[in-house]
């Protein structure tokens, strides 16, 4: 993410749900015989290995309040002209799970309930797209490596 607009945050979230996604770990068993230390078995299959469910890992959506409109994926001119910003962690489920207020002004209750209320709506939606993209991802064929 080498841009100049946009929140960096909410996108390193993204790229990080991304990077899980895609992580395979070595399947790994622990043998206790009673008199010894427990060993530690790490499968010698490179193939014996599993995913993480990354379903429930929540994405960050910042909004920022200008005037009396939300701004979200706010450019750096935006983020200056704003008074507080509103930062939610969305998880598939729409649920929020972290809430976090800043900046120098501030915000009416009703304000935070309509941002809570338009976070959740393009948090799921985004939690939903780039899921659906991963998953598209994992179908398309690997490409030979042609090594020199």
């Amino acid at each position: 993410v080498l841009g100049y607009g946009g929140n960096f945050i909410d996108a390193a979230a993204m790229v990080t749900k991304a990077a899980l996604f895609d992580t395979k770990i070595q399947s790994v068993s622990v043998k206790c015989d009673g008199e010894n230390e427990p060993e530690i078995i790490v499968s010698d299959d490179p193939y014996d290995v599993f995913s993480l469910d990354v379903n429930q890992l929540p994405l960050l959506i910042t909004l920022y309040r200008a005037r009396s409109e939300f701004i979200i994926d706010a450019t750096g001119e935006e983020e200056a002209c704003s008074i507080c910003k509103l930062v939610l962690a969305i998880s598939s489920k729409e649920t929020v799970m972290v809430k976090q207020i800043g900046g120098s002004g501030s915000l009416h209750i009703e304000s935070i309930k309509d941002a809570i209320d338009v976070g959740q709506e393009i948090g799921t939606n985004l939690q939903k797209q780039l899921l659906e993209s991963l998953e598209k991802e994992k179908t398309i064929p690997k490409r030979k490596k042609c090594l020199f």
